[in-house]
């Protein structure tokens, strides 16, 4: 078990039966409980093997179970060496006896008031660890309680999805998008063949409907990646009742620039085609290119792309998210999305600037994922 400070300079691990804090840019221990079990006193049986412990918010106190039973909350000292950290200065704030077996893991509460204890005893405790009693305990659990998740709705939303007990998960409202993209891959995981996560952004306009890639996700996809992201779009796209008319994006028209950026999309669309031969694709190209068949055909007489692209696949995420914001507010066009692929089952990221309308359309676009993937495979 291990776990970083909240400033990220320190990690806290059990390392030999104790606890150690080392620091992790040198990697020196900068701070260690040799003997958790000496400061409560011989009754409390010290020297005892460290099973769980969890850092406080503030990264200087902790808590730590040990083998006979026992919570210890500590303030830990302020070390800066090795030397120093074995000179102690630890100071052991309350030693808390309750559950009947030892303790398998614990988390704090965001405030640092409350800790929940998972025990062998097939029972949870909640405690109150500034005035040492338990104020909740849940019994009845049919095995050792080997983990806890504290208040977090993305993952216990996530965790719903992963286990049947809900279709699909909207979260995202509040928080960072990536620490949001990580639960859902570390929980639900990833769809059978897929390479990774990767968000698409519909734009309904006078003009139509139009998707864009990768907008949310990806930061400068492999050609590998584009074009398996690419199916995942033309996947979705057919969720919406339209056919996928598909535009690899670039600053180079059809070889006008021999770039890296240019290169790599020119190899995704071999990959596109050798992968998908029957998929109405062509690239790279500019953006008016794509969106203008008279224009496509000045350049490019024999593209199999005919008349104009919805599906814009952009060479990276700056690319990607800045055409969509442009759009989206310069053409005055509904936004809908991201709308998350690659995961195993439907989950999606809303940003902080969804509108409640923006909210009803990815319910919509979830509950259609959810009953497409309840559909049978044909043949």
């Amino acid at each position: 078990q291990s776990q970083v400070s909240p400033d990220e300079t320190q990690l806290v691990c059990i390392y030999d039966d104790d606890l150690k804090v080392v620091d992790v840019t040198t990697g020196e221990r900068t701070n260690q409980l040799t003997d958790p079990g000496t400061a409560g006193g011989k009754d409390d049986g010290g020297g005892e093997v460290v099973t769980s412990f969890c850092l406080h918010p503030n990264g200087t106190e902790v808590v730590v179970a040990t083998q006979n039973f026992l919570l210890r909350h500590w303030r830990l000292a302020a070390a800066a060496s090795a030397t120093t950290a074995a000179a102690g200065g630890n100071e052991c704030l309350r030693a808390i006896r309750g559950h009947t077996m030892p303790v398998q893991c614990m988390v704090y509460d965001p405030t640092g008031t409350l800790v929940a204890t998972g025990s062998a005893d097939r029972t949870v405790r909640v405690w109150d660890i500034e005035r040492g009693y338990c104020t909740h305990h849940f019994r009845d659990h049919t095995d050792v309680v080997r983990s806890l998740v504290r208040t977090s709705p993305t993952v216990i939303a996530a965790l719903a999805v992963q286990r049947g007990e809900a279709d699909a998960m909207l979260c995202g409202l509040e928080g960072r998008f990536a620490n949001r993209l990580k639960q859902i891959r570390d929980i639900i995981g990833l769809a059978p063949g897929v390479l990774g996560l990767s968000a698409m952004s519909m734009l309904i306009s006078t003009r139509g409907v139009f998707f864009v890639a990768d907008t949310h996700v990806r930061t400068d996809p492999t050609p590998q990646e584009i074009a398996d992201m690419t199916a995942s779009c033309v996947k979705h796209v057919h969720l919406f009742g339209l056919e996928a008319k598909v535009a690899l994006l670039s600053h180079s028209d059809f070889g006008s620039h021999d770039s890296p950026s240019s290169r790599k999309m020119r190899a995704a669309l071999a990959l596109i085609q050798a992968q998908h031969p029957d998929l109405e694709v062509d690239g790279e190209m500019h953006a008016d290119t794509a969106l203008s068949g008279l224009i496509r055909e000045k350049v490019l007489p024999g593209s199999r792309l005919k008349g104009e692209a919805n599906l814009l696949i952009m060479p990276n995420l700056d690319a990607a998210n800045i055409a969509f914001q442009f759009a989206k507010v310069l053409g005055d066009a509904l936004p809908v999305g991201p709308i998350l692929m690659g995961a195993a089952k439907p989950a999606h990221v809303l940003t902080s600037s969804v509108t409640a309308r923006g909210i009803v359309n990815m319910t919509a676009i979830a509950v259609v994922e959810a009953q497409s993937a309840e559909r049978p495979t044909e043949g």
